[in-house]
């Protein structure tokens, strides 16, 4: 499973472009009825430029290709484009991550008390405090149902989170392995490792420090539906060689990572902290 395809992937060669996709406005009519219409919105995007480029020096090269047999060429250019994807895993992370923060600030200032404390507290203080794996599992189902009834098009149906955390979901007998047992080939990508309840797909972020306390729910997007797209453009990779000898070799590529207009329920925060909840959380309810 690859952590990209959580978005509605398109491709398009040209430098902008517009989507269409069909969205709902909900109502009442005059006998105070429920009403449902479907409406086609757009939006407008521009593709944005990126790159990467290495440089390997002539000795390198010689040793790699006359003793171990390596495709210099090839090798370089593998390489680079794995560093392309978890670029990339990184900028999708972090579009789901501001979304996710947005409908969790909402929802805590829904109750008066939290939205006074907010005055006076940082938001990152009202965690969720559990004490064995089957809590934080029943708090990210919580959490998908909630997604469902927001968004009226179906549960969170993936998780992402850092590798500390992902310890205790893995201990719950809800968690099942994913059938294969390949490892990814970088440290550095998002990796999906299992399922909970054979609903919700697990991803663990290697790029996450230890201190990150944040699990993002989310449900992917689908054909022609509001959410999350990632369009790519082309590539191209540009050779120098220099008077040395030492070849640069640079991968340029477009896309563009959006989200349309009004798809934060799709995707929730859950802070989490698995220390002992503090007597002045207990005594003010504040979650």
């Amino acid at each position: 499973m690859n952590f990209l395809n959580t978005a509605c992937r398109k491709e398009n060669t040209n430098p902008a472009g517009v989507l269409y996709y069909l969205d709902t406005i909900r109502g009442e009519d005059k006998d105070e009825y429920g009403t449902l219409e479907l409406a086609t919105k757009e939006k407008f995007y521009q593709l944005e430029s990126y790159r990467v480029t290495t440089t390997m020096r002539k000795e390198l090269m010689t040793d790699l290709s006359f003793l171990h047999g390596v495709d210099i060429n090839q090798m370089i250019l593998d390489t680079l484009e794995n560093e392309a994807i978890s670029e990339n895993q990184k900028l999708l992370l972090s579009k789901y991550i501001s979304l996710g923060e947005r409908t969790r600030n909402k929802d805590l200032k829904k109750s008066r008390w939290n939205s006074f404390l907010l005055r006076f507290i940082s938001e990152s203080h009202f965690s969720f405090y559990f004490n064995s794996p089957d809590d934080l599992i029943k708090k990210i189902l919580a959490k998908s149902n909630h997604i469902g009834i927001r968004s009226r098009r179906g549960n969170g149906d993936f998780i992402i989170c850092p590798l500390k955390y992902s310890t205790y979901i893995m201990e719950s007998p809800k968690f099942a392995y994913r059938k294969t047992r390949e490892v990814s080939e970088s440290p550095e990508n998002i990796d999906f490792v299992g399922t909970i309840g054979d609903r919700i797909q697990v991803f663990i972020d290697r790029n996450a420090s230890f201190t990150e306390d944040r699990i993002l729910i989310g449900r992917r997007t689908s054909e022609n539906d509001p959410g999350v797209y990632f369009i790519s453009g082309d590539k191209s990779t540009e050779e120098f060689t220099d008077t040395d000898g030492n070849k640069k070799i640079t991968l340029t590529y477009r896309q563009a990572i959006f989200n349309t207009e009004g798809c934060e329920g799709l995707f929730d925060i859950i802070r989490v902290n698995d220390s002992k909840r503090p007597f002045w959380k207990k005594l003010f309810c504040a979650k």
